[in-house]
C-alpha cells in the first residue's frame, strides 16, 4: 500500500500542466454546455411498468459557443435560463 501511494505521489509531480490558455473554459477533454428546460419540475412520467420515453432520458441539448466562446440560451416564458 505504502508503495503504491508512493507511486501515485511520484508520478503525479512528474506531470506538467499544460499552457494557460484564459480564452476558454476547459472543464474536461469530455465536457459539454448543455441547457435544460428551466419550466420542467416532473422527472420520468412514466410509471414502474412502463417503458421510459427517450425524451425523459435525455433532458439536456448541447450549446455550441459563438464566435467569441460565448454561450447564449434563450429564456423561458418566465425569463429563466439554464445553463
Amino acid at each position: 500500500m505504502v508503495l503504491a501511494l508512493a507511486l501515485l505521489l511520484g508520478a503525479s509531480r512528474s506531470v506538467q500542466p499544460a499552457e494557460r490558455d484564459d480564452r476558454f473554459f476547459d472543464a474536461a477533454p469530455f465536457a459539454r454546455v448543455c441547457t435544460w428546460d428551466p419550466q420542467r419540475d416532473i422527472g420520468v412520467r412514466a410509471n414502474r411498468l412502463e417503458e421510459i420515453a427517450a425524451a425523459d432520458l435525455f433532458l439536456a441539448t448541447d450549446l455550441m459557443p459563438g464566435a467569441e466562446g460565448e454561450y447564449r440560451v434563450e429564456s423561458a416564458a418566465n425569463g429563466e435560463a439554464c445553463i
